[in-house]
């Protein structure tokens, strides 16, 4: 993200965690607030594929350690995260109508049709300005494409489509 100071060996310990653990598609960096730079922001998520809802774990925690430990993770943050050339090849990029927003829930949803999970690699440190780019958290622009792309991530990868869920949803 272009709100992000990184660690000056983030990409060595993303280069790592791929060497040491080959088969993950995603390898994610351990994310702190730029303005609380000992508070969390991600170490991993969950995903629940009815509901869209995702949950940062370790969101406002500060870091004692607690989240050092290299694991599978539910969904990849596109904040900071390196993928494989199998991936990209499998995969593809982005989808460019996500610009902003659930982009990485999206890329995951595809992924994982082919096999690819993701992996923390919490040596790999980033620091985020949390929403910079649209006018910080809770910013309407922020909400707006933040719902709006994630019925579209839901939407496009739900394979029942049955009307009732997508009324829930909506």
């Amino acid at each position: 993200n272009n709100d992000t100071i990184v660690d000056p060996r983030f990409l060595d310990a993303l280069l790592e965690a791929a060497s040491v653990s080959p088969g993950y598609g995603f390898y994610c960096s351990k994310i702190y607030f730029a303005d609380r730079p000992d508070v969390i922001w991600f170490a991993g998520a969950t995903f629940r594929p009815f509901t869209g809802h995702t949950r940062h774990l370790g969101f406002e925690e500060r870091d004692l350690g607690q989240f050092n430990i290299p694991r599978e993770i539910e969904r990849p943050c596109g904040c900071s995260v390196l993928v494989t050339r199998e991936f990209l090849s499998k995969v593809g990029l982005l989808d460019e109508a996500l610009f902003a927003y659930c982009d990485d829930v999206e890329w995951m949803l595809r992924a994982r049709r082919h096999g690819f999970r993701a992996l923390l690699a919490p040596a790999s440190k980033v620091w985020h300005r949390v929403s910079a780019s649209s006018g910080g958290p809770g910013h309407a622009a922020g909400l707006y494409y933040g719902t709006r792309n994630i019925l579209y991530c839901l939407d496009r990868h739900d394979r029942s489509r049955l009307p009732p869920v997508r009324l829930f949803r909506t």
